[in-house]
């Protein structure tokens, strides 16, 4: 995953069903970062339907299309 990727929300839950359904099913990596504990792997997310960009961890989300 990097920068201009464009990626989709998974669905496991009520919750995570509810917020694809809030935001949208795509959305388009913008930043990737380090946080978390332990350390895991996060992007910023802009989400087209919302106009908002939030913070997800990667297991949460895949790839659709990678930027080249």
């Amino acid at each position: 995953m990097q920068v201009g990727d464009l990626v989709a929300r998974k669905d496991v839950n009520p919750i995570t069903c509810s917020i694809t359904e809030k935001n949208g099913r795509y959305g388009l990596i913008v930043a990737k970062y380090i946080a978390g504990t332990p350390p895991h792997e996060c992007v910023r997310v802009w989400w087209p339907k919302s106009g908002k960009v939030y913070s997800i961890g990667i297991g949460w989300i895949e790839v659709i299309n990678a930027s080249r």
